[in-house]
Order: structure tokens, then sequence, then C-alpha cells
């Protein structure tokens, strides 16, 4: 679990929930979330809340299928499975959370859909217990206003799917007391999650980092800088790429352009209008091309058969591929490490924090500071330099990187960068640096 790299004055007994939680919203996060708490055993009792009586059959239906293929490949005893599923109840009143000491808001990232769910929550529960939201991308402040105690109420952003995937993102607002915030690195600790925190801005550190990849790629591609399969191939499976789980372009689609285009649209609305989706991105999706949801997106989605590239992304790029998926994957990649290099020096994160993010919130095989460090800062710096060259100011290096290079801090070859190495063994962060980052947020 990573170290919280802001030193809280305020000090409290923690008193960590137990007995029963609840979950409101049972889609495919709430479903998960429940499934991972109940097969946790850290409370008696998990009780799945949505309006929607068919929502929670088929969340239930999901939770068993997902428990009995743990059981047939060797992973869950069937003893356990059951007490899994014995922990679980289901419930479409709001009043069924009354005896809840821990509450978890799981419904779709709409400030009023979730307002109103959060509301629900709160004039339900006892004024002991604590409230989460599993936003991954509205500020916790903002939805904190809807709570009746706001001290008591904090971000849990789980990642999907939640039972598979080892991180959580726990974000406190400006009201949650260091009490609570407390009590939630203890509850993720027994869920079994690897917690990275981040302070309350739009978007967070995960989502805060990744988009503006996503939508880096999209905007080149609409700039015939390359093309989807060779882009993707080069950021997945390339030696001299960051070898990540999956390309961009795959990527968006899993998540849902229209959830990309979404969420970036309130990142601009809220920190710059650079994160405005691109051009390509609303195009697809006026088009209804939202990704493997909807069959299509970059690639088409046939039903049992691989995917392929979609054949409407041409027709409606502005400019024809170039074919080179190197320069594009390659760009993409450091605007992610050039976002995650203002993240902290910002303030919002730490190196730690952001690259256990990384790590166990994306499933990356290093974090984005060790890998930057392993390409080396300087390198790093005059890439993003002829970056802003030839495509513009969005590009320009972020404070950090120059302030680094400065000190010398130039990565793994230089002996020092956003870790400590010696030789090719990375050591542990640079304290000078992370001492020079603990700025808090303005």
């Amino acid at each position: 679990m990573s170290q919280d790299s802001q030193p809280w004055k305020e000090r409290r007994e923690v008193r960590v929930p137990a007995g029963s939680c609840g979950v409101a919203g049972a889609g495919i996060m709430g479903s998960g979330i429940a499934e991972t708490v109940a097969a946790s055993g850290a409370f008696e009792r998990v009780v799945l809340q949505d309006i929607d009586p068919d929502q929670l059959e088929r969340a239930t239906t999901r939770i068993a299928a997902n428990l009995d293929s743990l059981t047939e490949r060797g992973k869950l005893d069937a003893a356990e499975r059951d007490r899994t599923l014995a922990r679980i109840r289901t419930a479409t009143d709001f009043g069924a959370l009354a005896d809840c000491s821990f509450a978890i808001e799981a419904v779709p990232e709409s400030f009023e859909i979730k307002a109103e769910v959060l509301r629900a929550i709160s004039a339900a529960v006892s004024p002991e217990a604590m409230i989460a939201t599993n936003t991954s991308a509205i500020p916790v402040t903002r939805l904190a206003g809807c709570v009746e105690r706001p001290e008591r109420f904090l971000g849990m952003h789980f990642m999907n799917p939640a039972p598979q995937m080892k991180g959580l993102e726990l974000v406190r607002g400006l009201r949650t007391s260091a009490a609570t915030r407390a009590a939630a690195l203890e509850l993720g600790a027994r869920f079994g999650k690897r917690i990275a925190c981040s302070k309350d801005r739009a978007g967070f550190t995960i989502n805060r980092i990744l988009l503006p990849m996503l939508n880096d790629a999209i905007a080149g591609l609409d700039a015939g800088l390359g093309s989807i399969g060779l882009a993707d191939r080069y950021v997945k499976s390339d030696e001299s790429g960051p070898r990540h789980p999956m390309g961009p372009f795959m990527l968006a689609d899993l998540i849902g352009l229209d959830t990309v285009a979404h969420t970036l649209a309130g990142l601009a609305a809220e920190l710059d209008d650079a994160f405005a989706p691109a051009a390509l991105l609303l195009r697809l999706t006026r088009q209804g091309a939202h990704g493997r949801k909807s069959g299509g997106g970059f690639y088409l989605w046939p039903r049992n058969r691989p995917p392929r590239p979609n054949p409407l992304v041409d027709e409606l790029a502005a400019e024809k591929s170039r074919d080179d998926g190197v320069a594009l994957g390659r760009r993409a990649w450091l605007t992610m490490a050039n976002e995650a290099l203002k993240v902290v020096g910002e303030g919002t994160s730490t190196v730690a924090d952001t690259d256990c993010g990384c790590l166990y919130c994306l499933n990356h095989p290093v974090g984005i500071f060790a890998a930057l460090d392993r390409m080396g800062e300087n390198e790093a710096l005059a890439a993003l330099e002829r970056c802003e060259q030839e495509f513009g100011r969005a590009y320009k290096p972020a404070p950090l990187l120059r302030r680094m290079v400065e000190a010398g801090f130039g990565g793994r070859t230089a002996g020092a960068g956003a870790y400590r190495w010696q030789g090719n063994e990375m050591l542990e962060t640079n304290a000078v640096l992370q001492e020079y980052t603990l700025a808090p947020v303005p």
C-alpha cells in the first residue's frame, strides 16, 4: 500500500465500519464491487440495492457465474463460493441500507444521477455510517454536498472488473476527515486492493493521465500520423514500446467511446480546454460507434470473432493514415508521461501513488515514472520539445520535467530520476524530488 503524501494534521481514533455494507447500483461496477466486498469477508452482509429488479436479477446471475468460473478453475473452493453468495442480499428500496455502516454509490457517471442516489443513501443510513462514491472523474468535494455528513464521505474508485483488478484509487475531499480516510485505507486493504491515493481534482490521477493518452492517439489518427493496428501493436508488443496490456484504440473501445468523450468533456470544463475530446472521437460517437458495447468503434466487434479495424474510421478521419504506428504510439505515451509529471508537480499525487495506479489500476508492467527513468528524462524532454515544435503547445514539457533535468535527475543512467537507481536496479523513490513536490492543492 502506498503512503499518503500529505502529513495530515488531524489525528483521531480509526473506527473501521463493520456489520453490513451497502452497494447502490447493480450494474457491472456495482455487482463487481458487491462481489469483491462479499468475497473479502470484511462485512457479514452486503446489501446490493437497485431500483430496477431486473437489474438486480442480472447482477446476482453475473456474480454467481463469476464465482462458479473461479471454482471450476480451482481458484476458489466450493465452500467459500457458497459463503460469498450467502453474504449478498438484494433490495429495491434504499431503506434496506439503514443498518449499513458503510455504503458505496456505484451508479452511472452523471452528477445528477449520483447526486440523487447519494441523497437517498445519506437519508437512509445512520449518522455514524461512512459513504463512498465510486466516481472515476467527478470531484468528490462537489458530490459531498449531496450527503448530510461530508466529513464521513470520500471517493473509492474501483477498477473494472472490480473482482479481478487489484487497484483502488482513494480520493479525500476537502471535507473528508482524517479518520474517514484512515478507515477507507484499512477497508481497501481488507478488500485485497493496492491503494493509490489522489487529491480531489477532476479525473483524480488514473483518468487524468490515461484519457489524454487515448485522446492524443485519436487526434493523431485523425491527422494521418498512423494506423489503428500498428499504433496498438507498438504500445502493446513492440520491444521499444511501453508494453501496455493493450493499445489506446482497443482500450478506448473497451471503455466505451461515449464514456471517454463524456469524461474528457468533464475534464476540459474543470481543468483546461486541452482535454476537450478529439474531433474524430466526437464524429464516431455521433454515428453511434461507441466501441465494443455497440459492436463497433475503432474496431468492429463481431460476436465470437476477433475484432478488426472499423472502415467507418477511415471514412470519418480528416487525413489518410501514413501507417507509422511507432510515431503515433510514442507521441500518445509521451502525452501520458507529461500529464503524470503535471499531476505530481502540482501535488495531486506522488510518484509512488501514480506508479501504484499504473501497476494495479491500469495493469501496466511498470509505473509511468519507472518507465520515464528508463527512457531518461533528458530524452523525454527532447522528444516533447520536438512534439511541441511540430504539433503545438499542447506538448509543452511539464515544468517538473525541466526542473528534474536541470537538477541532474536524468533517470536510470544518471543514478537518479523519479527513483534512485543502482545500475539497472530501482532502489527507492527520490526523496529530494518527493520533498520538492509535496505542495498543497491550490
